[in-house]
């Protein structure tokens, strides 16, 4: 708890920043993921992305059209899908909550629209997802096991967690706040 506290005291700026503000910011941005990464081989990055599910109490039928959209089978609770982006300390540089927990994470995160900007950064630049998200140059997701066939592999997943591992402990911190 003081962690965040004292993350969010030493923020120059309390306020949500997107990671592709301008050149400077991402330039900062992804100083900061380098310096994380082990032997600094990470380059480029400017977020990590990835959803968590808000827990709501079940809607009736008078507050929405369809309840069951609100039920995540994968989690057995209501929900509101939650996308959020966060930086090198785990502070959340974005997020939206327009979909409901049955939504998959893809599909939310296409709802979503800081995903254009997300997807669409300058070259040399990116932000990191996981599997759940559509891999491309801008956004890089882990192999999975089946596909991990090579040290090579094993070693791109081993770097990209190191600083996908961002956002986990954003939602972490978030979460273990909530309960005040």
């Amino acid at each position: 708890m003081h962690d965040m506290i004292n993350t969010n005291i030493a923020c120059p700026e309390p306020r949500i920043r997107s990671p592709t503000e301008s050149k400077e910011h991402m330039m900062e941005t992804a100083d900061d993921f380098t310096s994380i990464s082990k032997d600094g081989i990470s380059t480029g990055c400017v977020g990590c992305v990835d959803e968590w599910l808000c827990q709501i109490r079940a809607p009736s039928s008078n507050e929405v059209p369809d309840v069951a959209a609100f039920f995540s089978g994968y989690y057995q609770m209501y929900g509101l899908n939650v996308q959020a982006i966060c930086d090198a300390f785990s502070r959340f540089t974005g997020y939206c909550f327009n979909s409901p927990g049955k939504v998959g994470d893809s599909i939310a995160f296409k709802k979503w629209a800081l995903s254009k900007e997300i997807m669409e950064p300058p070259h040399g630049f990116y932000i990191v997802g996981d599997n759940a998200y559509p891999l491309s140059d801008s956004l890089p997701v882990p192999f999975t096991k089946l596909e991990s066939k090579s040290e090579a592999h094993s070693d791109y997943n081993f770097y990209l967690s190191q600083l996908r591992i961002r956002i986990e402990m954003a939602f972490g911190l978030f979460s273990s706040c909530s309960s005040w």
